[in-house]
């Protein structure tokens, strides 16, 4: 909470200033994802305002520069700290194909949409060479600033909810 006020003042910005709060809502660790989102709450709450959520990949894929992509399908990878990854397809467009994955990148591979593909995201590197498939060497990772962006484009989620893609870790006994 420091840190936030401590951004907005260097902005010289106040909460009275903003028209919403945006957060990250996932994939990513369960601890932050509830952390995120219960202070986005809470900051609302106090100051009134409304909250919007973006999703990581969103997020990456909106950090891509348009000319990079140039017409080919992406897959965004989001490590996710264990052996598969976090992946979403989406269309030249930008337009998700399906649901959001939690593979091995082989098998993240065997999904793929036909013709040319691009990755991109902090778990492209776990990619091998294959045909058609571009792995970008930039580290594109998920950013505030992107998530802010899409927020004031009008691009995020009303009332956000975590995006989990895996179960927890730990049960309770």
């Amino acid at each position: 909470m420091p840190l936030i006020l401590e951004t907005l003042a260097g902005a010289g910005t106040t909460f009275e200033d903003l028209g919403c709060i945006a957060v990250g809502v996932g994939p990513g660790s369960f601890t932050g994802i509830r952390i995120a989102l219960a202070a986005a709450r809470g900051m609302a709450l106090a100051a009134d305002l409304s909250v919007v959520g973006v999703d990581s990949f969103r997020a990456v894929a909106a950090a891509l520069p348009a000319g990079t992509r140039g017409g080919r399908a992406l897959l965004v990878a989001i490590d996710s700290k264990r052996d598969a990854l976090f992946g979403q397809y989406y269309d030249a467009g930008l337009l998700p194909l399906g649901e959001a994955l939690v593979l091995a990148p082989e098998a993240l591979l065997d999904r793929r949409p036909l013709g040319a593909l691009l990755i991109v995201g902090d778990g492209a590197s776990r990619f091998s060479p294959a045909p058609e498939v571009e792995i970008t060497a930039q580290d594109y990772a998920v950013d505030a600033a992107w998530i802010a962006q899409l927020a004031a484009a009008g691009r995020a989620e009303r009332s956000p909810r975590p995006l989990y893609l895996r179960p927890a870790d730990v049960t309770l006994t």
